[in-house]
């Protein structure tokens, strides 16, 4: 089995950076959410009378939506979607909400841009990579926020609302950077053998594996989506079929990291699988979480008779890279 590192430059603006450090220092799941774990981050996420009911958890989206709110998803077909829908979909893993801002065609595929209100209503966003249009599962179509509910498309804050949504996003946004220095704490003292050495000893026996599918084919499968079952039991049976399949690291039933796989094949007679959304919440690094992780996904690859297992990272990555290199992966030049 031959194992690929390619490495891939990263490109941001300003505002991007800033984003990326965001998410680089929070704590894994708070602006997206693994699906499997989908009913422990968002409440609720269900299927009643062909309306999905979701509850969101970022503020990308305001002033429509708040974080907290009640959204209401109308399940449609992909080529229904319009330019400027709040459309509901899954990319890697995860489900967002997002406004729908550019479709566009390549090799006979249509891929969609997304992006948060700021960006839509000023019509600027990074050159970001297309998401195939056929991961749409629907459209928001009511906003449900305590005693009020309203089309996306009906928003108009008066002054009290204006003051208190502004408000709640300035806690938010401090609890954030709270977070962020707490971050950075942490990665200094996971730089110490010593501090390494006892927090293994104090998850040892408490991280459970856990396996899931992520892909929703259509909307009657998504009351199932969260199903996953333990790592041992799973890998018992696994015979890979394409498609993405996950790897969650908990303790005490609380997601800690993630990997993922798509298993795909790149010609007639050879298997390839691709890695992904491969993290660590930050406070558990250190503690040998990330090899075990990437152990257990190379053990599917192997089972499932591989024949290259590839993953994308950037320079700036070094630690991971440093990781992959141990487990036997090359660059690929």
């Amino acid at each position: 089995m031959r194992k690929t590192i390619t490495i891939i430059s990263n490109k941001f603006k300003e505002t991007d950076q800033e984003q990326f450090s965001i998410r680089g220092y929070d704590l894994v799941f708070s602006n997206s959410a693994n699906i499997i774990d989908l009913p422990q981050q968002l409440s609720q996420a269900l299927i009643n009378n062909d309306m999905i009911v979701f509850k969101a958890i970022s503020w990308c989206m305001f002033p429509v939506i708040w974080a907290g709110d009640i959204l209401k998803v109308k399940p449609i077909k992909p080529e229904d979607a319009r330019l400027g829908d709040i459309v509901f979909y899954k990319s890697a893993g995860r489900a967002y909400s997002h406004r729908l801002i550019r479709i566009y065609k390549q090799k006979d595929r249509l891929y969609m841009i997304t992006g948060g209100e700021r960006e839509y209503r000023n019509n600027k966003f990074s050159d970001r990579a297309g998401i195939p249009i056929d991961n749409i599962l629907g459209k928001i179509i009511k906003v449900v926020r305590g005693s009020l509910c309203f089309s996306p498309n009906e928003v108009k804050l008066n002054l009290r609302n204006s003051i208190k949504g502004r408000l709640k996003l300035s806690i938010w946004t401090l609890v954030h950077k709270i977070k962020q220095n707490v971050a950075k704490i942490f990665i200094k003292l996971q730089g110490f053998k010593l501090y390494r050495y006892f927090f293994k000893i104090l998850i040892k026996d408490k991280l459970a594996l856990i396996v899931g599918t992520s892909l929703m084919k259509n909307k009657r499968e998504i009351n199932n989506f969260c199903f996953y079952r333990r790592f041992i039991d799973f890998s018992k049976v696994f015979a890979s079929e394409k498609g993405l399949y996950i790897i969650s690291a908990k303790i005490k039933n609380w997601p800690v990291g993630n990997i993922s796989l798509f298993f795909d094949t790149d010609s007639p007679n050879r298997k390839a699988c691709v890695l992904s959304n491969f993290i660590v919440r930050i406070p558990f690094r250190g503690g040998g979480i990330g090899h075990q992780l990437l152990e257990n996904a190379l053990y599917l690859c192997n089972k499932s008779n591989i024949a290259v297992v590839k993953v994308n990272l950037s320079r700036e990555d070094k630690i991971a890279y440093k990781l992959f290199s141990k487990l036997g992966f090359e660059e690929f030049k």
